[in-house]
């Protein structure tokens, strides 16, 4: 069994838990983690779930369990034996058309009774929904939940091009340690084993060090998950600005205001780099965060971005994760 390095989708308890000992190895959820139950690793990430509501491209032929095309050879799944395009799915419809299914809480800021920012997605479902991996790959770690841990049983798979997945809160696992998976095959069962809520949280990582969960590496699921795309809209308020964000296809990855005399430039990926502790604050490289809550129907909430220290007459400029604007207010 390897560890788990500190996650949570709401659902996890409604209190921060001891996630505290930031960056251990065992996390606890709230304020900021879900953790899984190892003892080997040494940083714990740790996404916040705090109470409310979480290719084999081996090129062996293996059969695609989504498809059911029986294995192309050229190992990613397609099915055109062209080996350019990997299978992607979503864990619960095992579907790969865009948003099939519901996110509750989006990865970045939110607000569940306290301000956190989530390393991962939750997604909504009764206890017993199957549970699939969204591409194919191997199962590097499996944890059974201990009683304590925020992560409940979680499993985590790596992925082609140094890609991981964690799947926290299950009800049941069905994988073990080394075992080959498809895209869409089944891994387990949604649950609320370490959170308050049944769900599944998705944690998405690239380029771990160890084969356990570590939140500093986690990255917006939407950068791999088949998602459409849906425009922001900004309003004044203040020094800052209050943004309408999609729950369903959240894309921000950077916020940037210019014009003062301060930086202000905040990208998510070092927010995360800091731990489930720091990453929880809710001013980071000159700007302040914070969120409403989501109306938990997939639909959107309001993102609050302000300069610190405050300074009026600043631009807004918005980037998602591939560099491309979101949004700019002059």
């Amino acid at each position: 069994m390897g560890g788990f390095l500190l996650v949570c989708g709401l659902g996890c308890g409604s209190a921060k838990g001891p996630e505290g000992v930031a960056d251990t190895v065992v996390g606890t959820e709230e304020s900021g983690s879900e953790s899984g139950q190892s003892s080997a690793s040494s940083e714990s990430g740790g996404d916040g779930d705090t109470g409310d509501d979480s290719s084999d491209g081996a090129g062996d032929g293996v059969e695609d369990s989504v498809t059911g095309d029986g294995g192309d050879g050229d190992g990613d799944g397609d099915g055109d034996g062209d080996g350019d395009v990997e299978l992607v799915v979503w864990p619960l419809s095992a579907s790969a058309e865009p948003d099939a299914d519901v996110i509750r809480h989006a990865y970045g800021p939110r607000w569940i009774g306290v301000y956190d920012f989530h390393a991962g997605i939750d997604i909504n479902a009764p206890t017993g929904t199957d549970v699939h991996a969204v591409a194919a790959g191997e199962v590097i770690d499996v944890n059974a939940w201990d009683g304590m841990s925020s992560a409940g049983n979680n499993v985590l798979v790596v992925h082609s091009d140094d890609r991981y997945t964690a799947y926290l809160h299950l009800s049941s696992i069905g994988v073990v340690l080394g075992q080959s998976l498809a895209a869409g095959e089944k891994l387990g069962e949604v649950g609320d084993t370490g959170a308050s809520t049944e769900h599944l949280h998705l944690t998405y990582m690239v380029g771990l060090e160890n084969p356990w969960t570590d939140e500093r590496k986690s990255r917006n699921p939407m950068e791999w998950l088949p998602h459409n795309e849906v425009a922001l809209s900004a309003t004044p308020v203040g020094d800052g600005w209050e943004v309408t964000v999609p729950e369903q296809s959240m894309r921000v990855a950077r916020v940037e205001m210019s014009g003062g005399s301060e930086i202000h430039d905040a990208h998510y990926d070092d927010i995360v780099a800091k731990g489930s502790v720091e990453r929880d604050e809710p001013i980071h490289f000159g700007v302040q965060l914070g969120a409403d809550s989501p109306n938990m129907t997939g639909g959107s909430f309001a993102l609050h971005l302000a300069p610190d220290p405050s300074e009026s007459g600043l631009s807004l400029r918005i980037w998602d994760f591939d560099d491309e604007l979101l949004l700019e207010v002059p």
